[in-house]
């Protein structure tokens, strides 16, 4: 556009956004809540942010510019990310979506190594990991794990060498899984008809 083509009289019920604020934001992001009220009104107040005349580049005495091309298709970009806000997101504001529980208790058909893990992360999902757990009700016996396995490789993330009965190993530094990803729970030198209880707790989140 011209600069011509860029100036506009005031109108005195018209509400004008600094373009420089918007391009260059002085406030930092902060997370809310909004009532249904509250999201009805801003999708309606859209329709204002989707006109250049609602943006200023620079005040004159009677007139005002609009920004220029370049900067009203920045600014389109940051209006379009609003309206896809405003549609909702099926996390909670603080990322969860939903909690992520599993436990199971097994019996060791046969002696030697015990391995079991987790459901694998589906995909559209991250699960963030907050605490796991084995033990063997049974006895003490051999090495005992808790790892990650991601795209094949195992991340080892606990071991303990001498596991009494009943004793629980247990990791509970927050980890974040990705598709394909699972928890692995492995046990050396486990006895036939060995009872073994093992679990992960944390949340999903729903990726956009």
């Amino acid at each position: 556009m011209t600069e011509e083509e860029r100036r506009y009289p005031y109108r005195y019920d018209r509400v004008l956004i600094d373009a420089a604020r918007v391009l260059s934001p002085e406030l930092p992001g902060i997370t809310i809540t909004l009532s249904g009220a509250h999201v009805e009104m801003l999708r309606n107040l859209m329709l204002y942010l989707d006109r250049p005349t609602s943006f200023v580049a620079t005040y004159e005495e009677d007139t005002y510019l609009v920004p220029d091309d370049t900067d009203l298709e920045t600014i389109a970009t940051v209006v379009a990310e609003l309206e896809y806000k405003l549609m909702g997101s099926e996390n909670l504001s603080f990322g969860i979506n939903e909690r992520w529980a599993e436990s199971s208790v097994v019996v060791k058909d046969g002696a030697g190594t015990f391995e079991a893990s987790s459901t694998p992360v589906p995909a559209g999902y991250y699960y963030v990991m907050q605490r796991s757990s084995f033990a063997n009700f049974s006895g003490q016996r051999g090495v005992a794990f808790i790892s990650i396995v991601h795209d094949g490789t195992t991340y080892y993330a606990l071991a303990q060498q001498t596991m009494l009965q009943y004793e629980p190993l247990a990791y509970s530094s927050p980890l974040v899984l990705s598709e394909g990803d699972y928890v692995k729970f492995s046990q050396g030198n486990v006895l036939d008809l060995d009872s073994l209880r093992y679990g992960v707790w944390g949340y999903k989140i729903k990726i956009p």
